[in-house]
């Protein structure tokens, strides 16, 4: 009888051992992927003569529609290399997509006030031509970010200190937040009036 616990157990450990190794190669894979998208992200965030062409426009957004993917992907294995759990790691991103919200939707308003109206508006000025650059861009990833909360596990963010940023960004500067040409032709019909 001993025996044959002994060989069942021997089994039994070669299972579990196999499963382990390739659960452990699709964590690493995951975060490898997770690791290369989260790098591009911040290259494009961080590069000062960034190029702002329409293919790094398009690559930014594709990488900001993939994160929930990636962290869902994540929830096949149990922890995270640093043992968290997939929950934990589903509120740290419903809380970092809270903030992104609230962030951009201040970046976006502040660089407003850069931007002179349409007729004054001069493309060789630097700071001129850079506000209008981030009032593009930060309108839409907004939106993006505005679209993607919605899949993530929102109630993550009720009780945290980011709630109150969300709820506000959400009453009062969604409303705010444009895109270049709005701002322009809102500037326009100021001076009309």
């Amino acid at each position: 009888m001993s025996i044959y616990f002994f060989v069942k157990s021997k089994d039994t450990e070669r299972e579990v051992s196999t499963s382990l190794a390739k659960i452990e190669t699709q964590a690493d894979a995951l975060q490898k992927i997770s690791g290369k998208q989260l790098d591009r992200l911040t290259d494009y965030v961080t590069q000062p003569t960034r190029n702002t062409d329409e293919v790094s426009k398009r690559e930014i957004i594709e990488i900001l529609k993939e994160l929930p993917n990636t962290m869902g992907l994540l929830q096949a294995s149990k922890f995270d290399s640093q043992g968290r759990s997939p929950e934990e790691l589903e509120k740290e991103l419903a809380l970092a997509y809270g903030a992104l919200y609230f962030y951009i939707g201040q970046t976006n308003f502040w660089s407003q006030l850069n931007l002179p109206s349409a007729d004054e508006y001069d493309e060789d000025e630097a700071l001129q031509a850079e506000a209008k650059t981030v009032v593009d861009l930060s309108a839409q990833d907004f939106n993006v970010v505005a679209n993607t909360l919605p899949t993530l596990k929102i109630n993550e963010i009720e009780g945290s200190n980011i709630e109150p940023m969300v709820e506000r960004t959400k009453t009062f500067w969604r409303d705010l937040v444009r895109n270049s040409a709005a701002v322009f032709l809102l500037r326009e019909q100021q001076k009309k009036k």
